[in-house]
């Protein structure tokens, strides 16, 4: 569903409030605008880079048996 906002004098445009309900963002929400064949797309940046298991499994030493999570702490 299309939502509209207008391009102020001074560069800064205001979502609209279902739009940011819709996604979850809230005040201070960092977002990136990324350039794409079809026109302009507006995404939260993420607080963590981007990743992939094999370069973040190692940071995991345990080697024992699985523990419940109501019993970690």
């Amino acid at each position: 569903m299309p939502a509209h906002t207008t391009l102020a004098s001074d560069g800064s445009i205001v979502l609209p409030d279902d739009v940011c309900i819709r996604y979850g963002w809230s005040t201070g929400q960092q977002l990136e605008l990324v350039a794409t064949a079809n026109g302009l797309m507006i995404r939260p940046v993420s607080p963590f880079p981007e990743t992939q298991l094999d370069a973040v499994v190692g940071a995991v030493d345990y080697t024992g048996p699985a523990i419940p999570t109501d019993q970690l702490g």
